[in-house]
């Protein structure tokens, strides 16, 4: 019920704003995220997925839905450190060495660095950088799982609904080295944009 409150409350600042405080005091944020993932760059053009697979022409579909959670320390009114994980499932395909699309599934993990920005009323926004690790799960028998090094930055806005909640919404782009796995290969650089909006919630410790 509280949470529900929260929510409705959040949406309607959003919508018709408040004159109230958009500060918010150190502490512990736990965020819940919902939103869609878009992958814009290509894999390598040959991919080993294990050592006696390579795919040709590999690519990802090119949106997903993303789920996350976020958990960190709001240091001061204007810091705050969280470490974050995501979970998308996507679509695997390539023009050789599969017969037909697979579901695959992506999974990041990482340390997110948030700067709060001068608020504008009861919203605040916010920038920030991260770094950490994705794990690729083909979904293809005895693939091997590949987990890679990533950098993102980030945006958004915290709408303040109470002195334990606000509504967050974010936008990130994320960039991996995609190692092809295969000699004589250029690995790549892929780039992937998130959107997700989420609920940031202030439990009272102590």
């Amino acid at each position: 019920m509280k949470i529900t409150r929260c929510i409705g409350v959040a949406m309607l600042i959003a919508v018709v704003g408040s004159p109230g405080d958009a500060s918010a005091q150190p502490g512990l944020e736990i965020t819940p995220q919902v939103g869609a993932a878009f992958f814009f760059s290509d894999l390598p053009e040959q991919l080993a997925v294990s050592d006696t697979r390579v795919l040709e022409g590999a690519e990802f579909f090119d949106r997903a839905l993303s789920l996350g959670l976020a958990a960190g320390l709001r240091v001061s009114d204007a810091l705050a450190v969280e470490a974050a994980f995501s979970w998308h499932p996507v679509n695997l395909r390539a023009d050789d060495g599969l017969r037909r699309s697979v579901d695959s599934q992506v999974w990041d993990y990482g340390v997110n660095g948030l700067f709060a920005l001068p608020a504008l009323g009861s919203a605040r926004p916010f920038v920030g950088l991260g770094v950490g690790r994705t794990t690729i799960e083909y979904g293809i028998a005895n693939s091997d799982n590949r987990p890679e090094w990533t950098a993102k930055v980030l945006a958004g806005l915290m709408i303040e609904a109470s002195e334990r909640c606000a509504f967050r919404i974010q936008v990130s782009d994320q960039a991996m080295r995609y190692a092809s796995g295969v000699t004589g290969v250029d690995d790549t650089w892929t780039n992937r944009l998130g959107v997700s909006f989420g609920l940031s919630m202030r439990p009272e410790v102590g």
